[in-house]
């Protein structure tokens, strides 16, 4: 790295460059996901439904609030630092700055509004040790945005792969002498220090020193324009946990464990959509002005890829459901196993409207997707509002993928009006129709036995791909050297 580097003329979009960035995240967070996966499992097995509903409910809350301590800013500051490279240090700490001021007063916010809601005392204090994060964690993403700035995704691979194996090390070890909720919450904020620590070390050595900047006379204009990110990061924030501060007031502690059980492995599925569109945002805002043919091309590509990994992703969790929640869970969860059954469909829905939301983020169309993140909240409270106090854990699965489906047909209508074709029709419709097939057969196979159901899913897909031409053996060889355009 050089904070020295001229780079006031993009550079032209390589997608080699946006499958190296996203193939390192994908790599680290395929290891990250193993073992949280299993970690979470035996967290939510030693604390039992009610306990791990405590647990998961006081991060939702606590998450919410992390916007505010954003505000935008996070959007601006990779997309400003990405075009004006050397004036990075200057542009990630100004930023950095504000966030920190943002971040008490998020934090007062959170304590106040927890104090109104009525929620028992033990919900109260598991907040109280998880709000710590909201401070730390705009220390640990400044230092990220810098990373993801230059491109350079492998740190942010290096810091969230050890953060995981600390927090899953800690939390199992805590357990293990007989800790309880309140030490597993409290280790889990520690891996938000341990965050912190490491993105300013490398961020020092690797790229320029960040600290905070007082700037007040930039915080005007930082603030207007980050307000379309703001708006839309709050009401997807909102929409994405509204279902469990819902499902908290509506229902009771367990229901909000068994619908956390299935929809984290769910969400824990989306992390391929995260790499793919994270490494592709900087490229897209960079080139999308000089050189918007590539960048089309690029972007219905990727939209393919995230088809492509979902679909057969989301076949597989529904044939595989009864044995992936008992194995990770144990049987005190199998409520869950409808839950997840509905809910993995989110994951090919959530893959393109993330992807699109970034790149339309990427060209300057955050007013428009914030209008439809407003829409989709309203969507999904409602829903919710409808389906919780019958269906319980279920009906706030059901809304989520509703509204979900309802959220990728307005991305792809205002997608189109800035990259006309966004995605590759013949062989959308291929894959489509290959795996209605698929999915019948694994769901009779599953009836004998759920594994002989995820074996014969993933035998046909691995025949049908290359003989239906959805993706060849060619296709698979560029994609693993990064060279499918």
């Amino acid at each position: 790295m050089s904070s020295s580097s001229p780079s006031h003329t993009a550079a032209p979009i390589s997608l080699a460059r946006v499958l190296r960035n996203s193939s390192v995240m994908v790599a680290q967070q395929i290891l990250v996901n193993l073992i949280t996966i299993f970690v979470i499992g035996y967290i939510a097995r030693k604390l039992g439904a009610t306990d791990y509903g405590v647990f998961t409910l006081a991060f939702t809350y606590v998450s919410i609030f992390k916007i505010f301590t954003g505000m935008g800013l996070r959007s601006i500051a990779v997309r400003e630092v990405a075009r004006a490279k050397s004036q990075g240090s200057v542009i990630a700490s100004q930023i950095a700055g504000l966030r920190l001021l943002l971040s008490v007063a998020a934090t007062a916010a959170a304590l106040a509004i927890l104090l109104l809601m009525g929620y028992p005392l033990d919900t109260r204090i598991a907040v109280f040790l998880a709000l710590p994060t909201l401070a730390l964690e705009v220390i640990a993403t400044a230092a990220k945005d810098v990373f993801q700035a230059f491109e350079q995704m492998e740190y942010i691979a290096v810091v969230d792969l050890a953060v995981r194996l600390a927090t899953a090390a800690g939390s199992v070890a805590i357990l293990l002498a007989g800790g309880g909720l309140y030490s597993v919450v409290a280790a889990y904020s520690l891996g938000s220090f341990i965050a912190a620590g490491m993105g300013l070390i490398i961020c020092r050595r690797r790229f320029f020193p960040l600290s905070a900047i007082w700037a007040a006379t930039e915080w005007g204009p930082q603030l207007r324009a980050g307000l379309p990110f703001a708006l839309i990061g709050l009401l997807s924030s909102l929409y994405i946990n509204i279902d469990v501060l819902l499902l908290s007031k509506l229902t009771d502690s367990a229901a909000v464990g068994m619908y956390n059980a299935a929809m984290h492995l769910v969400y824990r599925a989306t992390f391929l959509a995260d790499a793919l569109a994270t490494a592709a945002f900087p490229a897209l805002a960079a080139s999308y002005d000089n050189d918007r043919g590539r960048a089309e091309l690029v972007l219905r590509k990727l939209t393919f890829l995230a088809l492509l990994l979902g679909i057969p992703a989301a076949v597989a969790g529904t044939v595989g459901a009864p044995l992936i929640i008992r194995l990770i869970f144990g049987p005190e969860y199998q409520p869950a196993i409808p839950v997840f059954r509905a809910g993995v469909w989110v994951v090919p829905l959530m893959f393109l409207t993330v992807l699109l939301n970034y790149a339309l983020g990427a060209i300057h169309r955050q007013h428009q997707v914030a209008v439809i993140s407003g829409l989709c909240l309203v969507t999904n409270v409602g829903l919710n509002l409808f389906m919780i106090p019958q269906f319980r854990e279920m009906g706030a699965a059901v809304s989520t993928v509703i509204t979900e489906l309802v959220a990728l047909i307005m991305f792809v209508t205002l997608a189109r009006r800035g990259f006309h074709r966004v995605f590759d029709s013949r062989r959308t419709i291929r894959l489509l129709s290959v795996s209605v097939f698929i999915g019948a057969a694994g769901i009779f196979a599953a009836q004998l036995h759920p594994l002989a159901g995820i074996i014969l899913v993933s035998v046909l897909y691995g025949i049908g791909l290359p003989l239906c031409r959805i993706a060849t053996i060619a296709d698979i060889r560029k994609l693993v050297r990064r060279e499918i355009i």
